[in-house]
């Protein structure tokens, strides 16, 4: 056992010592564009710069149209003098669409950059949207020998759109309204936080793609997490209820909050996309276990993502603070 383990960390170390040859020359800088678009949102971020050994830059002379049915809906201007947007996206450019988008739509999204020498695009279809049927909420609270904790789980129901090939992604958003007082004392403001929660999957049939797990203590230890709620129609056979959970933590005891369920009926290319994140997100940690994780790309004449969705949406009231039980 002794020799293996030896004879496994010379491999390694010697596998090290082999560079991969690159050339800096040969792999000029490159248009990334990036966006997702959801025909249930009134304003769609577009993101627009260049690659770069270790960041990105800011695109001189920037231009990007929106295409709906091959149409030009909307040419977008990028603004530097966004303090806020600069703050944040210091090295890319930032963009808002108000476009209105629907299920069935070929959009297509180009950008242009210094005056026109560099041109990227991408387009795609907004795939079909499922309604939301019926959603179920219950609370439990969780025994361990180190902690107790207060868990919601959350069931919903659909039905698969039939004789095509479907993508999915579920997410959930708490919503946290609180009233503040000002200096004058006066309830004058409202105070709304909106946070996409971390769902718990490992205990869906399609989300563990066939495997569920009830103990997380005894779950396979290469089993990727389905961090993103991502799914296809494999096993999918017309109406099905998929269940996710959360652990829910102490609020102010004066919020008042809700969930917004939202149901996404995803391109292809989104859902391999989101695929991979998953898989990244799982193997940063095993880094010499697994392979580098290749991301899907559909932009022509530069790198990035287009991706579109059709979002059903439905919220749910909470209730009222729910104190942590001791042993």
């Amino acid at each position: 056992m002794k020799q293996n383990i030896l004879l496994w960390a010379a491999v390694c170390l010697s596998a090290c010592q082999n560079e991969i040859p690159f050339d800096i020359k040969n792999n000029p800088p490159k248009l990334a564009l990036h966006t997702l678009i959801d025909s249930n949102t009134d304003k769609n971020e577009i993101y627009l710069s260049w690659t770069g050994l270790e960041h990105t830059s800011l695109v001189n002379d920037p231009a990007v149209n929106i295409y709906v049915n091959d149409e030009l809906k909307e040419q977008l201007i990028y603004d530097r003098t966004r303090i806020e947007v600069a703050n944040i996206y210091p090295s890319v450019n930032f963009y808002t669409t108000g476009v209105r988008f629907s299920p069935g739509d070929k959009v297509k999204v180009e950008a242009f950059a210094d005056n026109g020498k560099h041109h990227a695009w991408a387009e795609d279809v907004i795939p079909q949207p499922v309604e939301i049927e019926k959603i179920d909420t219950m609370t439990w609270t969780k025994h361990t020998w180190h902690r107790n904790g207060n868990y919601m789980r959350l069931k919903v129901k659909f039905t698969d759109n039939p004789n095509e090939k479907n993508y999915y992604r579920l997410t959930v958003q708490q919503n946290d309204t609180l009233p503040v007082i000002s200096e004058d004392a006066q309830p004058d403001t409202i105070f709304v936080s909106k946070n996409y929660l971390t769902l718990i999957t490992r205990e869906d049939f399609v989300l563990t793609d066939g495997k569920p797990s009830f103990d997380e203590n005894n779950e396979p230890f290469f089993q990727t997490e389905n961090r993103c709620c991502i799914f296809d129609d494999t096993r999918l056979n017309g109406t099905y209820t998929i269940t996710v959970s959360w652990q829910k933590y102490d609020t102010n005891p004066k919020a008042r909050s809700s969930i917004t369920v939202g149901l996404s009926a995803i391109t292809e290319i989104q859902y391999y996309y989101l695929k991979a994140l998953n898989i990244r997100g799982y193997g940063a940690d095993l880094d010499l276990l697994t392979q580098p994780v290749s991301f899907p790309d559909n932009i022509q004449g530069g790198v990035g993502f287009l991706g579109l969705s059709a979002t059903s949406v439905q919220t749910l009231k909470l209730p009222d603070h729910i104190p942590e039980k001791q042993k």
